[in-house]
Parts: C-alpha cells; sequence; structure tokens
C-alpha cells in the first residue's frame, strides 16, 4: 500500500522503519512482475528519502540543542523581595487576614 506524501510525514518511526524493511525485503525477493517491482523501487525511494530526512533532522535538533544551552541560570540563593502588597485573598504573607479599611 503506498502512501501520498502526507501521510508518509505522519506515521510513526517505528512504521516508517516496519514499511522500509518490507518493501526492501519484497524487492529482493525477485518475484514480482515489472510493473509491481518498479511501483515498490518508488515506495522504496519515498521510504528511504524521509528516514534520512528525519535522522537529519533529529541530528541537527540535538546539536542545535547542544550548542544553545539555557545562557541565563536562575539564582535561587538570592532572597526574593517580599510582596509589599496583601495577596488577593486578604492574608497577609503572615497568614492572618487583612481587613482593608472600611469594609469591616
Amino acid at each position: 500500500m503506498q502512501l501520498n506524501h502526507d501521510e508518509l510525514i505522519q506515521i510513526t518511526d517505528d512504521d516508517l522503519d516496519r514499511r522500509f524493511f518490507t518493501v526492501k525485503s519484497l524487492i529482493e525477493t525477485k518475484k514480482l512482475s515489472k510493473k509491481k517491482l518498479k511501483e515498490l523501487q518508488v515506495e522504496y525511494c519515498y521510504l528511504s528519502r524521509e528516514k534520512d530526512m528525519r535522522i537529519a533532522r533529529r541530528r541537527l535538533h540535538d546539536e542545535y540543542m547542544k550548542n544553545n544551552k539555557p545562557r541565563r541560570k536562575f539564582n535561587t540563593s538570592k532572597p526574593q523581595r517580599p510582596n509589599s502588597r496583601p495577596n488577593r485573598n486578604h492574608e497577609r504573607p503572615s497568614g492572618r487576614t487583612y481587613y482593608p479599611q472600611g469594609s469591616e
């Protein structure tokens, strides 16, 4: 079963490998008509190209991630500035309830 380009780019790597080796083994059996052999050879070329593109993309991504590590690391040892305003649920950081003036 031959896939179109949109279907080919959506299949998983495992499925791509399975199809690739299945088509390769069918071509090597040499028990096919010339027409069927040509169809399988064309499919083999498409599958091979897609495998190569995925390998190259993965290699480039790994290289990019290796060379572009986060440049800024957050300093967690530095104390954070205390919030000067009470939070929305009217509790102070100490845990005591805060009542805005005129709300009692």
